[in-house]
């Protein structure tokens, strides 16, 4: 009968809401201004998405939790809501997120999930980049986003050359620890940037930066030691020596780096993307 019919509709209905929706977003951002007091992506993202939905609560889950002013081309997020924005309409949510947002915020791609899928807790890697400034007297156009060592020797470092080389060497012992499968060292913007690309399974953003400081010291020191005119002593050498052997390449290294206070700044790291074993067909645009 009709009734019977609507009855039954009525609990379909009753069945997607209680369900939800799952959006996933991949977004872009500079991140100089974020983390700082009041100011976090997933808040910025959660009030234009309460808006979006008519004030319903939103919860963010987040692929990773990045430090105060790392940069991301490829963070992962994910929602749920009592229904679709737009009507399942993701361009439209993509595109009404934007007009919404600051300018240091971009919403790259909105798409459907499984309603189980978590972008923390579903990722299985991460593509990191650090990027240093080795240009003679400092870029300009890349201090917030790239790190230029303020030890008086960086300047003879890279006026000597080499430095690119030795750390390409030097990011091998780092494979199969660390939870990294791949280790690049390039450089770039015509031999004033190094650009040091990690792959693997760590997302946590501390560890990337220790160990691209801990490389950076020890290879300047090296290169220093090999100077002619350089008499420092080689026990300062001697201390640092271990990072670079494979049988030290282990969690001492990030610990002796934490132990010592080193740390390379935040705003040469980037997370590039997220990576997820199996992704649903409805999230390959991730």
């Amino acid at each position: 009968s009709m009734r019977a019919l609507l009855a039954a509709l009525l609990l379909c209905l009753v069945a997607v809401s209680t369900r939800g929706a799952n959006c996933a977003l991949r977004v872009a951002l500079d991140g100089s201004k974020f983390g700082l007091p009041g100011r976090s992506v997933g808040g910025v993202l959660q009030h234009r998405l309460q808006k979006i939905h008519s004030g319903e609560d939103i919860v963010l889950e987040a692929s990773v939790a990045l430090e105060a002013g790392v940069h991301a081309a490829g963070l992962v997020l994910n929602y749920r809501s009592s229904v679709p924005a737009f009507h399942s309409d993701f361009d439209k949510l993509r595109f009404s997120l934007n007009q919404m947002l600051p300018d240091d915020l971009r919403v790259l791609a909105a798409v459907p999930v499984p309603n189980a899928f978590h972008s923390g807790k579903d990722a299985t890697g991460y593509a990191w980049r650090y990027v240093i400034d080795a240009s003679p007297l400092g870029d300009p156009l890349l201090r917030y986003f790239a790190w230029r060592p303020s030890t008086p020797s960086w300047g003879t470092v890279v006026e000597n050359g080499g430095i690119a080389q030795k750390m390409r060497a030097a990011s091998q012992a780092w494979l199969g620890c660390h939870g990294l499968h791949s280790a690049e060292v390039r450089e770039g913007l015509n031999g004033d940037a190094i650009l040091i690309d990690l792959e693997g399974s760590q997302g946590s953003c501390k560890t990337i930066m220790q160990l691209v400081a801990s490389m950076v010291r020890t290879e300047e020191e090296r290169l220093l030691a090999e100077l002619p005119s350089n008499t420092r002593a080689l026990e300062t050498l001697e201390t640092l020596e271990s990072f670079l052997t494979q049988d030290a390449a282990n969690s001492i290294y990030v610990d002796r780096a934490q132990d010592a206070g080193v740390s390379a700044p935040a705003k040469g790291l980037a997370l590039r993307s997220v990576r997820y074993g199996t992704p649903p067909e409805e999230a390959e645009a991730l």
